[in-house]
C-alpha cells in the first residue's frame, strides 16, 4: 500500500469561507453535520464554541405546516365552472353607443389590479362602477391583460377582465356590479377589518410591529397571513419586514397565539406546558413543529427536564422584544427544537 501524506486544510483558504473562526486551529474541532432551525434542516459547520460558522442557503428538509393552519387553495374548478357557464357577463342594459365606444388601455395602465383596470372602465365609459375589494381576488397574475389589441368594445374588454380576476359582471339600476366569483375563499383569506386597523394606524405613525401585534397576526390562518404579504394594501410598503417575518414565524406565533393567560404562565415557569395540556389543535401545531427536530446542543442549565412548551421572553423596559419558544417532544430533553422571534 502507498502510504498517503495526512491531509491538513490550507488555513489560509479555509478561512475564507468560514469567516467566523478567529483561529484557524479551530477548524479541526468544528462539527460538520445536519442542523435543525426555524423548522428547517440544513448542512453546516459548528464552532467549537457552539457558534456557526456556516450555514447551507439550502433547506433540505421543510417544516410540515400544521393541520390547523392549511392554505385554503383557491377553488379554481368553481371559477372555471362559472366561467363555463358564460353566465357572468350581463350588460345588455348599458346603452348601445357605450357599449360599442372604443376603449384603450395604456402601457402604463397597472394591469394587475382589479381597481385600476376598473378606474380606467369608469373613465372611459362614464359607468358607475361598486365592485368588491378583497386582498385575495383584487390582483391576477396576467400582467399581459388587454394588450392583445389597440382598442376595445366594453364586451371585450369586461369579457377579459372578469376570466383574468374571477369576477361576474352584470348591469342593475344604472350602475355595473362587480363580483367576486369565489365569495367564500375570498372572506377566508380576507384579515379582519381590526387588523388592518392596527396596521393602518402603526404605518401611519411610522411605528414598528410589538409583542401585541404580532400575536395578533399568529390569530391568523396561513392564508390570510399571506394575503398581507403578497397582496397591495395601505400598510404593506412600511411594515414589510415585519409582516414577512411575521409569516416566516407564523407556526411559532400561531402556537403561542393560542395558549390561554394559564397556558403561558405554565410555559414560563421551569417546569414548562406538558403537551397532555394543549387542545388537539395546539396539539396539531406541536407535533408539527417537531416533525424536523434533531438534537440541539444547549448549556446544561438551560436543557428543559420533560417535554412539553417552554417560553423565554426577552423583556427591555417593558416591552418584549424576543420570544423563544423550545419544544421537547416525549423522547427526552436531548431532542428538542428551539425558535426564536425578535419583534
Amino acid at each position: 500500500m502507498t502510504n498517503r501524506p495526512e491531509y491538513r486544510p490550507d488555513p489560509n483558504r479555509a478561512m475564507q469561507y468560514a469567516p467566523a473562526v478567529d483561529n484557524p486551529e479551530d477548524l479541526h474541532r468544528c462539527y460538520v453535520g445536519f442542523m435543525a432551525s426555524d423548522g428547517v434542516v440544513r448542512l453546516g459547520i459548528v464552532g467549537p464554541g457552539g457558534n456557526d460558522v456556516w450555514v447551507s442557503p439550502f433547506d433540505y428538509v421543510h417544516r410540515v405546516v400544521p393541520p390547523s393552519t392549511s392554505p385554503d387553495e383557491p377553488p379554481r374548478e368553481e371559477t372555471a365552472a362559472e366561467l363555463a357557464r358564460g353566465r357572468y357577463l350581463e350588460i345588455s342594459g348599458i346603452p348601445e353607443g357605450v357599449r360599442k365606444k372604443p376603449l384603450r388601455f395604456p402601457g402604463a395602465l397597472d394591469r394587475v389590479s382589479l381597481p385600476a383596470i376598473l378606474e380606467s372602465v369608469a373613465q372611459q365609459t362614464g359607468l358607475s362602477i361598486v365592485a368588491d375589494d378583497f386582498l385575495h381576488s383584487r390582483e391576477t397574475m396576467y400582467y399581459w391583460l388587454l394588450t392583445d389589441r389597440d382598442t376595445y368594445p366594453l364586451r371585450a374588454a369586461l369579457d377579459q377582465i372578469a376570466r383574468a380576476f374571477g369576477h361576474r359582471m352584470f348591469y342593475r339600476h344604472h350602475v355595473l356590479c362587480v363580483q367576486t366569483m369565489t365569495p367564500g375563499t375570498d372572506l377566508r383569506a380576507e384579515p379582519p377589518p381590526e387588523i388592518m386597523a392596527r396596521l393602518r394606524a402603526r404605518a401611519g405613525a411610522g411605528q414598528n410591529l410589538e409583542f401585541p401585534d404580532y400575536m395578533a397576526l399568529g390569530r391568523l390562518s396561513l392564508l390570510q397571513m399571506e394575503m398581507l404579504v403578497t397582496r397591495r394594501h395601505p400598510a404593506r410598503n412600511a411594515l414589510a419586514t415585519p409582516l414577512m417575518n411575521a409569516y416566516r414565524k407564523h407556526h411559532i406565533l400561531r402556537l403561542c397565539a393560542s395558549l390561554t393567560r394559564s397556558q403561558w404562565e405554565r410555559a414560563e415557569s421551569e417546569e414548562g406546558l406538558r403537551p397532555r395540556a394543549l387542545n388537539r389543535k395546539q396539539q396539531e401545531a406541536f407535533l408539527a413543529m417537531v416533525g424536523v427536530g434533531l438534537p440541539v446542543r444547549m448549556a446544561r442549565a438551560a436543557q428543559p427536564d420533560r417535554s412539553g412548551v417552554y417560553i423565554r421572553r426577552d423583556v427591555v423596559r417593558g416591552r418584549t422584544r424576543a420570544l423563544t419558544l423550545t419544544i421537547v417532544p416525549e423522547s427526552g430533553p436531548s431532542y428538542l427544537v428551539s425558535h426564536r422571534v425578535s419583534f
